[in-house]
């Protein structure tokens, strides 16, 4: 008998594409907002339904989900290994007081109308600096939030300023990892995308600047009441020993950014230098400070609030996050291989052809790729290889696609549940990513302008002509 042969793989189509797009977003929401199923395990269930219909429905290997997979978590890795540093350095600096320093004078030196204000651009300078967002999160913006808890400041505005800040320097930095990777992908440099950005990005950042001064000027009526400050400063003044040595570990993060180091010892060495200081000015042990950056640290203040924001940190906090983004690769992987976002993505680049629709068009792709993949890298990759033939063929530079990835791309991990931005907002500041979303002021400002700009034609990234060739051109045709 002749065995019978194994079927071929097969394309997904369009309907199919558009009926699993609408399952995942409406079944990930119902998960998240009605059934409050974990994030990581709605993504894997995703996942497995996703995977059970490409094998048995299209007909492809478990083999090539697997190197699919693989290849996810490749070029997600440093992301995975960034979330376990800034664990280290978040129980480095509670340890050492650097943290604890920094809430103890932001509480002496800073009004509660300022803050909002301050918080977001002190986030927008140092990141601009290191050029990574989440070590600022996990580092000044820890600091910054006991602040504003503090100064009695809504944590969710904070966390939105904070956040919003960090995110500055992820998306606008030329020194970050997202700028650099589109330009890679799609061409031109990192500084390119900087300077094609600056038209959308400087208004959001003043638009920013100017609610979030709005918002704080109602903390501003009236006496300021220190009944909830001066137990704050008194706890912290008790059980640290304050000078400027603490700063180092700060300084040398800002420092090894500007000198362009690499992310990872930058934030190994601000660990090691926090975890110095609690020995030398904490009365920590070299074991505690051990014990301290794998598991976390304990804060006794004596203040429930200080002391719930002061404890934590150390590899073991981000465990559970670092697990629900594994689950997203996963699923990432298995969509990627699948093609479901190439599918819908080749049908709308056939129909929109003019700058304005097409960026439009594309920034909608970008979000929603982060919604579908979790991860920023992986949907900047797949837009960049669906869209970059359509913004040629409208006359757009690959810079022009390049920021619209960056602008769209970035932040939107911020907004996606499942996403790391999101899920370390929630594990640094237990904040719910609809909470602080409406308050990512520079980010809508940022992207309404993108695609505004675009309907104008002003501002793009137009494609250079080859001066002689077009000549040479006209002159065959005059003959």
């Amino acid at each position: 008998m002749k065995s019978a042969m194994k079927p071929s793989p097969r394309e997904m189509k369009f309907a199919e594409a558009l009926i699993f797009l609408l399952f995942f977003i409406v079944f990930l929401i119902w998960c998240a907002m009605v059934a409050k199923i974990p994030t990581g395990m709605a993504v894997l269930i995703c996942g497995v339904v996703a995977g059970a219909y490409g094998m048995f429905v299209l007909h492809i290997s478990w083999d090539d989900f697997f190197n699919a997979i693989q290849g996810v978590f490749m070029r997600g890795i440093g992301a995975i290994l960034i979330l376990l540093f800034v664990g280290i350095i978040i129980g480095s600096w509670l340890v050492s007081g650097t943290t604890p320093m920094i809430i103890y004078y932001g509480l002496k030196l800073i009004s509660p109308s300022a803050f909002l204000v301050l918080a977001f651009l002190i986030c927008s300078v140092t990141s601009m600096a290191t050029g990574s967002g989440w070590s600022i999160m996990g580092s000044f913006g820890v600091a910054l939030m006991g602040v504003a808890i503090g100064l009695g400041i809504s944590p969710v505005v904070a966390g939105a300023a904070i956040a919003s800040g960090s995110y500055i320097g992820d998306k606008w930095s030329p020194f970050s990892d997202v700028p650099n990777l589109n330009s890679a992908l799609v061409g031109g440099t990192s500084f390119d995308i900087f300077k094609a950005e600056i038209p959308s990005t400087v208004p959001g950042i003043i638009v920013a600047c100017i609610v979030y001064f709005v918002i704080g000027m109602q903390y501003s009526h009236g006496p300021m009441d220190t009944s909830l400050i001066m137990p704050i400063l008194e706890g912290l003044d008790a059980n640290y020993n304050f000078n400027l040595f603490l700063m180092l570990p700060a300084i040398f993060v800002i420092v090894g950014g500007v000198l362009k180091w690499p992310v990872l010892p930058t934030l190994f060495g601000g660990a090691l230098l926090g975890g110095i200081c609690g020995m030398a000015f904490q009365g920590a042990s070299f074991p505690e400070v051990c014990q301290i950056m794998y598991s976390g640290f304990t804060s006794t203040t004596g203040i429930e609030s200080l002391d719930k924001l002061l404890s934590g940190g150390g590899l073991n906090s981000m465990l559970s996050l670092i697990l629900t983004i594994m689950c997203a690769f996963m699923f990432a992987g298995i969509i990627e291989r699948m093609g479901l976002l190439n599918t819908i993505l080749g049908r709308v680049t056939r129909a929109v052809k003019n700058p304005g629709p097409l960026v439009l068009a594309s920034t909608v792709t970008t979000v929603l790729g982060t919604y579908l993949t979790s991860s920023v890298y992986v949907t900047c990759i797949m837009n960049a290889q669906v869209w970059r033939e359509a913004y040629d063929k409208a006359g757009l530079d690959g810079v022009h696609l390049a920021t619209v990835l960056t602008e769209a791309g970035s932040p939107s991990g911020l907004i996606v549940p499942w996403s790391g931005g999101a899920l370390l907002m929630m594990s640094l500041y237990g904040l719910e990513w609809y909470q602080y979303t409406p308050y990512l002021i520079y980010y809508w400002v940022s992207l309404v302008l993108l695609v505004t700009f675009a309907f104008m034609k002003k501002f793009i990234v137009w494609k250079k002509v080859d001066v002689v060739a077009v000549e040479a051109e006209d002159a065959v045709a005059n003959v």
